[in-house]
C-alpha cells in the first residue's frame, strides 16, 4: 500500500522520462518490423517480431497510465523510505535505515554491457536476505567470486563486510533522484542517516588486485 505523503517529503513520480524510454524501445522494434516485412519470408520471423512489438505497445500504454496517474517510484518521508518503482512495493521504517546508498549494476551479455543505476538502503547485518522486488545488487557474491575477492584482500567489497546490507534494492530504470533534495529530506526526517556510494555490483576488482589474488593463489600450490 502507498503511504499518504505531504509537502515535506521528497516524492519521485513516474515522468516523462519513464514513458519516454518505453516509446524509444517501442519505435526501435517498429523499426525491425518494417525491415523484416521488406527483408524476410519468414513467416515465423514476423510473427515473432509482431508479437513483440505488440507487447512494447501495450507497454507504452501502462506506462502512459502511470504518468497519469502520477505514480510514486520512491520517497522518503516521515516514516521512512518508499520503494514504488516494482511490483512488489516496499516502505522501509527509520528503524531499520542505517545508510541510503547509490550504486551501479552492469549485466554482461556477451560483448555488450548494460548498466544499470540503482538505489538502495542499508541496514545492519552480515549475510544478504532475499527479498521480493529487489534487484539483484542485493543478493550473495557466488562462492568463486567470494574467495577471488577474499585473495584479492578486499574483503570489504563483500555484502556484510562492514555489518550493513542492502535491505531494499532498487534499478532506478526510468527515474533518477535528486541527491541535493535527498539530502534535505534525509536531514529532516532521519539526520543520522547518510547518503554513500557504494561498490558495483558485481563487485569490482582493480588491475591490482587482480594482482595480489594470483600471487595469494600462487602461494597456496
Amino acid at each position: 500500500m502507498t503511504p499518504t505523503f505531504t509537502d515535506g517529503d521528497y516524492v519521485v513520480r513516474f515522468g516523462w522520462r519513464g514513458l519516454a524510454g518505453s516509446v524509444a524501445s517501442a519505435l526501435i522494434w517498429a523499426a525491425l518490423l518494417v525491415y523484416v516485412v521488406i527483408r524476410s519470408d519468414s513467416a515465423l520471423l514476423l510473427a515473432g517480431v509482431v508479437a513483440g512489438e505488440i507487447v512494447l505497445v501495450l507497454v507504452v500504454a501502462r506506462d502512459a497510465l502511470r504518468l497519469r496517474r502520477r505514480e510514486v517510484l520512491f520517497a522518503v518521508h516521515r516514516d521512512g523510505v518508499f520503494f514504488g518503482s516494482d511490483a512488489v512495493l516496499d516502505d522501509v521504517p527509520w528503524h531499520l535505515v542505517r545508510a541510503v546508498e547509490l550504486f551501479v549494476e552492469r549485466v554482461r551479455s556477451g560483448r555488450s554491457q548494460q548498466v544499470y543505476h540503482c538505489m538502495a538502503v542499508r541496514t545492519a547485518g552480515t549475510r544478504p536476505v532475499a527479498r521480493a522486488g529487489n534487484a539483484p545488487g542485493a543478493g550473495r557474491v557466488p562462492r568463486v567470486s567470494a574467495r577471488y575477492i577474499d585473495d584479492a584482500g578486499r574483503r570489504d567489497l563483500l555484502p556484510g563486510a562492514d555489518g550493513t546490507i542492502r535491505w531494499a534494492c532498487r534499478r532506478m530504470t526510468g527515474w533518477r533522484v535528486d541527491r541535493n533534495r535527498l539530502e534535505d529530506a534525509l536531514r529532516r526526517y532521519a539526520p543520522d542517516v547518510t547518503i554513500i556510494d557504494g561498490p558495483d555490483w558485481p563487485p569490482a576488482l582493480s588491475v591490482s588486485d587482480a594482482m595480489a589474488a594470483g600471487r595469494a593463489r600462487r602461494r597456496r600450490r
